[in-house]
């Protein structure tokens, strides 16, 4: 959309935004922001380097995240959170009124990732392009399909094709 922006440069996309006030806002947002610094209030930043690390920095904490494939269709992923010590009432307030938003956000990403899966595995489903807008995810899979290259394939291989492929990517490791 038009409240955020994204960088790729050097392998590490930067995404980063404004917190635009809507009706929508739950009252943990609104919370949340109450506890901040007003010069961070609506300012949001995410990064990610190729290929699995990722990091998200708030005012009261920094989050790392490491996605670990687990097979062509499922992953891990390892999330922990830093902040200096702060024992006062209103940072922890702070810090789990974080927790509840990000909790939140993750299930609707989890909502949409499995409405286009589902979409995915129809029989009428064909790649297509992204939005030239989003440099991240072309950046990523142009990544992928360097280290991949049966992910260049329009169609699904053989299973006779896929053993040669992968052989042949192993002796290249």
């Amino acid at each position: 959309g038009n409240t955020y922006s994204l960088e790729v440069r050097d392998g590490v996309h930067k995404l980063w935004g404004d917190i635009v006030p809507t009706n929508k806002e739950t009252l943990s947002v609104r919370m949340y922001k109450k506890y901040l610094p007003k010069d961070c209030r609506r300012r949001w930043q995410y990064f990610r380097m190729w290929p699995n690390l990722a990091f998200e920095l708030y005012p009261d904490q920094v989050d790392f995240m490491q996605i670990l494939p687990m097979s062509p269709t499922t992953m891990v992923i390892r999330e922990i959170s830093y902040a200096l010590p702060d024992d006062r009432r209103e940072m922890k307030a702070c810090r789990y009124l974080n927790w509840r938003i990000n909790r939140e956000v993750n299930a609707q990403d989890q909502r949409l990732i499995a409405g286009v899966e589902e979409g995915m595995a129809t029989s009428s489903y064909t790649s297509g392009p992204f939005a030239k807008r989003e440099i991240c995810l072309i950046d990523a899979a142009e990544n992928m399909r360097k280290i991949i290259p049966v992910a260049c394939e329009q169609q699904k291989p053989s299973a006779e094709v896929m053993s040669k492929l992968v052989a042949e990517a192993r002796e290249n490791i």
